[in-house]
């Protein structure tokens, strides 16, 4: 970043406090930015549970609502905005996580301070396999109108048409020790997602019905919540499978230092899960997601694939037959995992907004 350019940054993103992908990923970069004397102003929906992250010294959240009604909620956060206007006239620039928070929130601004910079990180997609018609527009009417993008995978240019300065997998802390060598002997497994469709969740509880059938158990420890804890739970215990329900927990580290094999879907818990030495296992269910995972591979990421519940069981017979591929394997993962640090992350974001000056 040149000079002085960038000394007052604002976010704005739609959720802070709750547990999730992007809420970390603008935690720590919040704090990251702090701590290299940028004050940075946080603008965001209130959580509905009241729960309110640290986001650490240097961090101002300034939270609004929650509203459930979405026409009240659009309206009321413009509202709110305005009267913060000397915080957004004061900021060297603002960026917006995810184009929904922009065009419906911040988007009059756009047009008022017009001499603003403006950028935006596009963090994921919205479940929709292919995006929906008006998700692709939204995301390029908001490529259009702000200066520069972040793009969190590389599948994002192919599926939204979308023209990426930068592309990044996220960022992890790595483990503060070293954690225990995987045992391929009696892998035990471990979940870290919600319990939803898109997750694999279903498709990972299969896999291992299947392999009970061959006499082959495994201990699972599912960290989750989600729509499908019900029928994973019920699932789980029509097929007799060993499976704890963790529910949603704070500290996913602890459960990955316990287990062997990860089964994960999402860029933090993958980065994550490799991070702790972990051997990771992701599923797939079509071609968006397939391109989600594979975007890692390409960028260094190394972990088993699967496009079904026959295919995730295979990959999981063959660990005991053969635990040397499979250490080389975390090993290669864990090397490229602990290089993705919020540091870095962070400094390609300068260098973004450098670009824009």
């Amino acid at each position: 970043m040149a000079g002085d350019a960038c000394k007052d940054i604002v976010f704005v993103v739609r959720r802070f406090d709750t547990i999730g992908g992007v809420e970390r990923h603008v935690q720590r970069l919040a704090r990251e930015l702090s701590a290299r004397g940028i004050r940075v102003t946080v603008f965001t929906e209130a959580a509905d549970n009241r729960r309110r992250a640290d986001p650490g010294p240097g961090v101002r959240v300034v939270r609004f609502g929650p509203f459930h009604n979405r026409y009240l909620r659009t309206l009321a956060m413009q509202l709110r905005l305005l009267f913060h206007l000397p915080t957004l006239l004061r900021a060297s620039l603002i960026h917006c996580h995810d184009s929904y928070p922009f065009a419906l929130w911040y988007l009059p601004f756009r047009f008022l301070l017009f001499w603003k910079r403006v950028y935006v990180t596009f963090h994921g997609y919205e479940g929709n396999v292919p995006p929906l018609r008006q998700d692709v527009w939204l995301r390029r009417v908001t490529e259009w109108l702000t200066r520069g993008n972040i793009c969190v995978g590389d599948y994002i240019q192919k599926w939204y048409g979308t023209k990426a300065d930068y592309i990044t997998y996220g960022a992890i802390d790595p483990p503060g020790r070293t954690p225990p060598s995987p045992d391929f002997a009696a892998p035990r497994l471990c979940f870290l997602g919600r319990l939803a469709k898109d997750t694999g969740i279903l498709t990972y509880l299969e896999a291992l019905s299947y392999l009970k059938t061959k006499g082959m158990q495994f201990l699972l420890a599912v960290c989750g919540d989600g729509v499908l804890r019900s029928a994973c739970e019920e699932l789980a215990r029509r097929n007799g499978l060993s499976v704890e329900f963790h529910g949603a927990v704070e500290r996913p580290e602890e459960h990955l230092a316990a287990c062997d094999v990860a089964l994960v879907s999402g860029y933090l818990a993958i980065l994550e899960a490799m991070a702790h030495g972990r051997l990771v296992l992701a599923v797939y269910d079509n071609e968006l997601k397939r391109d989600y995972l594979e975007g890692v591979r390409r960028a260094g990421g190394h972990f088993l694939m699967a496009g079904g519940a026959g295919e995730a069981a295979s990959h999981l017979e063959r660990l005991p037959a053969h635990p040397e591929e499979a250490l080389a394997m975390a090993g290669r993962g864990a090397s490229w995992a602990r290089g993705q640090t919020w540091a870095k992350l962070t400094d390609m974001y300068l260098q973004l907004w450098a670009k824009g000056e």
